[in-house]
């Protein structure tokens, strides 16, 4: 798949305002700079993701009045894949925060940059969160 976006740089390279175009290669995505009598193109830094998470696979959700008829809070209980673990409860607050929540994601917890103790908590897809993070 080779994808080209052309879009206009506030930048001078060698006197001439160039274009820069974004082609990906199979195996990397490469910046090409075009201009009047140049032309270059280099391969775009990698990153490797170097966080620790704790994350636990979602086996089941039930959302707060589920099969009931009354009121609802808005919140859901998360039942964990990883057997020993029971239900997280979330509220409607953090279901607004994450509302592509589904079954097969995972409920993960990360380490804020800011202090070691202060974790905050999010869904992440099951591709995104497994193309990304190797059980340690």
């Amino acid at each position: 798949m080779i994808l080209d976006t052309y879009c206009k740089l506030g930048c001078v390279v060698v006197g001439c305002i160039c274009t820069l175009s974004v082609t990906w290669k199979g195996s990397g995505t490469y910046f090409i700079l075009k201009g009047e009598n140049m032309s270059a193109s280099m391969e775009m830094p990698k990153y490797s993701c170097h966080k620790e998470v704790w994350a636990l696979k979602i086996a089941g959700i039930k959302y707060d009045g589920e099969g009931e008829n009354c009121e609802t809070d808005g919140s859901a209980y998360l039942q964990p894949a990883e057997e020993g673990y029971g239900p997280i409860w979330v509220d409607h607050n953090w279901l607004a925060r994450n509302p592509k929540v589904a079954v097969g994601g995972y409920y993960v917890v990360y380490k804020r940059q800011t202090g070691e103790t202060e974790t905050y908590t999010a869904y992440s897809p099951s591709e995104a969160f497994e193309d990304g993070y190797t059980r340690i």
